[in-house]
Parts: structure tokens; C-alpha cells; sequence
């Protein structure tokens, strides 16, 4: 056997889920029976609940699952040959219904399922901009007659980034999502995509592109040295920190000095406002 027909049947109440209607594609070996194992999503990665049926059964239901929680579940088949490879479905458990899926009857008359359509409207307030974070907002699309599972958000950094997945687990209750370990000054673009049973929606029209605010240099002037240069100056030169440390527009330096025969006194300042600068002289006044 190659893989399993399925569908994942929904059947919620008091904690209980129901998977059936799976069958054979491509070519069949004669079947032994299946296994079906299931997990909390937020639980151990490597601890499933596994029950093995014979290979006439068509249905599985598990029960005493917690309300409003998320489970994966994996459907596999046995052959002579061994296991086969499983089958894995991200299930959220809750009281909506959908209609008919996969329904073969053609006097049904409820809406069909079908993948859903993509979040709409996303934006991004500027009060909402920091120089690290943004939040997104957006309004669901429709869900198919299939409730949405989770949603996927994609960044992209311009000019040249191309697409990476932020989050692809976003709860499907959510309508705005905090996007955090940004850099400063920079524009990016966000896109969404929604995923029900049947499938993910394509991804929704991306967002203008948004810039984070600037905030302080996260590196220092390198190659600082300083020589005398006459009996009361001294010479002051250095490098400027890395373009992708400036973390926004460089306005100038701030030279910080005293004398070392006065320990407790605090250090002068001297403000340099030419941000081309890269040396200066300090002197006695």
C-alpha cells in the first residue's frame, strides 16, 4: 500500500473525535490492520496514545480529549510488507460542526467543504511600531464550511529578503499577532494563509511595507586611538561602527575624557554633530 484515502470526520462532544473513512490508493497489498496514534500538540513530541484495529475497521474515535485543545493524530497501515507510511492531521477539538465532508451523497444539499480563503485586511498601525516589534492585524476569510485550524505568518525583509515562516501555528482564534525580534530601521512585509481540514488557503495580499523605528547604535566607534598633538591636545581618531549596527541615521559622536590624576572627578564630554567625523582634537580649556 502507498498511502491512505482519508478524510478526518468531525464529531465533537464531551471530548470526543472521530477519524474514519480511509482507503487504499494507487495499489493495494492485502491489508492487516491500522494503527492510530495521538498526542496533545503542546505535549512530548515522542509520546502518542497508540491503538492498533483490524482491516475492516473504518472508524476510530478517541475520547476523553480536553475541549478547545489542539491533537495530532497520525493514521497508519500494516501490511505483510510492514508499516506504512502515516498519515498527520493537526485536530482541534470544539462543538463547531461543518457540513458534510467529503460527502458522496449527490442529493446533499449543505455547502461543500473546501480549503479556505486567505485572511483579509491585514494592517499594521504605526502606534503599534516600535523600534524591534510591530503587531499585525487582520480579519478572517472564510473558512470553507470547515473550521480553521491555525494560521501561517510569513515576513519578508526588504529590499532584497526573501519569504520565511514566523509562526505556523498561530491559534485559529487569533486576529492580531505580535512579531518581535526584529531590527531596528528596517522595512519588512508581512503575508497570512489560513489551514482547515481540507487544506491551506493561499497566501493573502502582503502588507505595505512597514519600517521599525530607529534606536541607539548597538556597537561602539572601533579602532579608537588617541595620540598627543600638541603640549595641551590630544588627538582623537576611530572608525564607524558596522551600517548594520547603527540601528538608524547617524547623527554624530559623543567623546568621553578626563584626566587621570583625578580619579573621582567624573568624565567631560565633548559632542562631535558631524557623523562623517572621524577624529577630533581635545585640548585644556
Amino acid at each position: 500500500m502507498h498511502g491512505l484515502l482519508h478524510y478526518f470526520k468531525e464529531e465533537f462532544g464531551k471530548g470526543t473525535w472521530s477519524m474514519g473513512c480511509w482507503g487504499g490508493q494507487y495499489r493495494w497489498s492485502r491489508g492487516e490492520g491500522y494503527q492510530i496514534a495521538y498526542r496533545l500538540a503542546s505535549s512530548n513530541p515522542n509520546k502518542f496514545i497508540t491503538v492498533e484495529v483490524g482491516s475492516t475497521v473504518r472508524q476510530f474515535m478517541a475520547t476523553d480529549l480536553l475541549p478547545e485543545s489542539a491533537y495530532i493524530f497520525r493514521a497508519s497501515a500494516k501490511t505483510r510488507q510492514g508499516w506504512g507510511e502515516p498519515l498527520e492531521a493537526t485536530v482541534i477539538t470544539t462543538e463547531k460542526r461543518a457540513p458534510c465532508f467529503g460527502c458522496a451523497i449527490q442529493s446533499c444539499r449543505k455547502s461543500p467543504q473546501k480549503r479556505p480563503e486567505p485572511p483579509r485586511e491585514l494592517r499594521v498601525p504605526q502606534s503599534e511600531v516600535t523600534s524591534r516589534s510591530l503587531q499585525l492585524h487582520w480579519h478572517p476569510g472564510s473558512d470553507g464550511s470547515s473550521p480553521i485550524r491555525y494560521f501561517t505568518i510569513q515576513i519578508k525583509e526588504l529590499p532584497d529578503g526573501g519569504w520565511q515562516t514566523y509562526s505556523s501555528s498561530l491559534s485559529h482564534e487569533a486576529t492580531s499577532c505580535l512579531i518581535d525580534r526584529l531590527n531596528p530601521f528596517t522595512s519588512y512585509k508581512l503575508r497570512l494563509k489560513a489551514t482547515n481540514d481540507i487544506g491551506d488557503s493561499d497566501f493573502g495580499a502582503e502588507t505595505e511595507a512597514v519600517t521599525t523605528l530607529q534606536d541607539a547604535p548597538s556597537e561602539a566607534p572601533n579602532s579608537v586611538s588617541a595620540t598627543p598633538h600638541t603640549t595641551s591636545s590630544v588627538l582623537v581618531r576611530w572608525q564607524p561602527p558596522k551600517a548594520e549596527n547603527l540601528n538608524g541615521l547617524l547623527l554624530g559622536y559623543r567623546i568621553y575624557y578626563r584626566e587621570l590624576e583625578y580619579e573621582s572627578s567624573g568624565p567631560e564630554s565633548k559632542t562631535i554633530k558631524n557623523p562623517s567625523a572621524l577624529r577630533v582634537e581635545l585640548t585644556r580649556e
